[in-house]
């Protein structure tokens, strides 16, 4: 669990303070047999904030589930620029069959300030590896930025259909406590109003 990144709308960092824990490849393919073996478990949903925050780490879990001959399907959450064609080509062989991402945006100023830093070329090319390899992909996307425009928006929406992808949801973006976009709307805020709200957090 945890995350790396600096995307500004997001709680994950915010609450791990940007550090990961792994548990260690051979219990995970240790737990996949037992679940295999003895309940007859065929398909797992990796519940990773991340899961390929460590391409080593994928690469190694992807060739220990081949060589150990585990018929298992897999699905899990990505960024678009952790793998590339040859890293989901190996995912595919280890039974990896749908991938969700957080694309967030379809016009780079919107991006940008999210401080994504992904591009629109990568976002493409990836998801378009993964209809070639035949990994179903979901695309999450996220409206409602200060400054965005309605415009801006629909881009977004003609984005995530010109990508093809299997699913796609879109939601109002939200400014957690501890979240970089949370921190600037406060300073956003009337006085009076940062007053009320520090009242009602503190309980007075």
């Amino acid at each position: 669990k945890g995350c790396i990144f600096n995307c500004i709308f997001c709680s994950v960092p915010a609450l791990s303070k940007r550090k990961v824990l792994f548990r260690s490849i051979k219990n995970v393919i240790h737990e996949i047999q037992i679940l295999n073996s003895k309940y007859g478990v065929n398909s797992i949903h990796f519940m990773d904030d991340l899961f390929t925050i460590n391409r080593k780490r994928i690469e190694e879990f992807c060739n220990q589930i081949i060589d150990s001959g585990i018929k298992i399907r897999w699905r899990a959450l990505s960024r678009v620029d952790t793998v590339d064609k040859e890293l989901l080509s190996q995912m595919k062989k280890a039974g990896c069959y749908k991938l969700a991402f957080g694309i967030e945006s379809g016009t780079p100023r919107i991006l940008n300030l999210m401080k994504k830093n992904i591009s629109i070329q990568t976002i493409t090319e990836t998801i378009a590896y993964c209809r070639a390899l035949g990994i179903k992909t979901k695309g999450f996307f996220t409206i409602g930025y200060p400054t965005q425009t309605k415009k801006e928006i629909f881009e977004t929406f003609s984005f995530a259909k010109s990508l093809l992808l299997d699913s796609a949801y879109f939601m109002i973006v939200r400014a957690y406590p501890g979240t970089e976009l949370f921190e600037k709307q406060l300073k956003n805020h009337q006085p009076e109003n940062l007053m009320r709200f520090k009242q009602k957090k503190e309980g007075l």
